[in-house]
């Protein structure tokens, strides 16, 4: 659905119908909306945001903390940075162009409990990566600890044994979370749309947003897997996630849900979350908050995504094959 002119008048009836006469919706559904128009609106979504840059807030509630060697407290605070782009996938078999978060960075400080011992410690966990290698550092029992692997494009490096930004925060609440959730590899949500979608274009109220649903079907089984909610109001961005359990036994139950409460406009008609939550079975509950504006295409190049360890850092270097300590003065070399 190109953003046009006519499509803008489009969306501004969609609106006013919303607030003045919303029993219409209610009967008429989203105004004929198609699945091929959704999964448009979708794409000019994901490519509108070459860079992204943003700080959050993150409170993590766990009510059971069974299998857990630490405990988060207070919230937790991250800033983040992140360059997507759109490639073929490099064995050339597949019909879409994938997602790549092959340059990111992120930084998280905050402070847990020790449940073996009742210790305070701070939390400390940076990760930078330029498309080219990975550098890694952690704060553990009060020392620096740094790790630098290599980069293979279209494959996320795990230092540490952990994942990068591009799995959790708020980037998971948006409209590339099915890049990095639920076995879909580097499948955008637009390709999801076309190729997996069924639209029920009946418009409902879900929290705060007028909403339409669309149910992501496996085609070997016939089962739901996921269920995508877009708002009307806000150019059928994403605001609902819901994750569902596979067997017949437990067939359409919902196993994890990501609820955004809230949108920025990050450009016209393209948006991203500000507030959301991630809810857990059982009842598992991740906040998410932005701190301030969340800042799109800002030109990020390779230097925004370096990492200079501080000194006194044990470094293991995967590519180099050493190990060293990194000296005062060294500019974390």
């Amino acid at each position: 659905m190109a953003i046009t002119v006519e499509n803008r008048y489009r969306h501004l009836w969609k609106v006013l119908w919303l607030n003045c006469v919303p029993w219409v919706c209610l009967v008429n559904g989203a105004f004929g909306l198609t699945i091929d128009e959704l999964a448009s609106r979708c794409a000019e979504i994901e490519r509108g945001i070459r860079d992204l840059s943003w700080e959050e807030e993150w409170i993590y509630e766990n009510p059971d903390l069974q299998g857990l060697d630490s405990q988060a407290i207070g919230p937790t605070y991250r800033k983040a940075r992140v360059c997507i782009s759109f490639s073929p996938q490099g064995t050339g078999t597949t019909d879409y162009n994938s997602i790549h978060f092959d340059r990111y960075m992120w930084e998280e400080k905050g402070q847990a409990r020790i449940l073996a011992t009742g210790q305070v410690q701070e939390v400390l966990m940076c990760e930078a990566c330029d498309g080219q290698q990975l550098k890694a550092l952690r704060k553990v029992n009060g020392r620096f600890r740094g790790e630098v692997v290599k980069a293979q494009p279209g494959i996320v490096p795990k230092p540490f044994g952990t994942m990068g930004v591009v799995q959790i925060g708020l980037l998971g609440a948006s409209i590339y979370r099915t890049r990095v959730f639920g076995g879909t590899e580097f499948m955008p949500l637009s390709y999801l749309v076309s190729k997996y979608g069924r639209l029920d274009d009946q418009v409902i109220k879900d929290g705060d947003f007028n909403v339409v649903r669309v149910d992501f079907v496996q085609p070997q089984s016939g089962y739901i897997i996921l269920r995508a909610y877009f708002s009307v109001d806000h150019d059928y961005y994403p605001v609902k996630y819901e994750h569902m359990t596979g067997g017949p036994a437990e067939l359409n139950r919902v196993g994890y849900t990501v609820v955004v409460t809230s949108l920025q406009e990050v450009l016209p008609q393209i948006w991203f979350p500000t507030n959301a939550i991630f809810i857990g079975d059982p009842k598992v509950t991740d906040i998410h908050r932005a701190i301030g504006k969340i800042k799109i295409n800002q030109g990020l190049s390779e230097k925004d995504f370096d990492l200079e360890f501080p000194a006194g850092t044990m470094v293991v270097d995967k590519i180099k094959g050493r190990k060293y300590i990194v000296a005062s003065g060294s500019g974390g070399k």
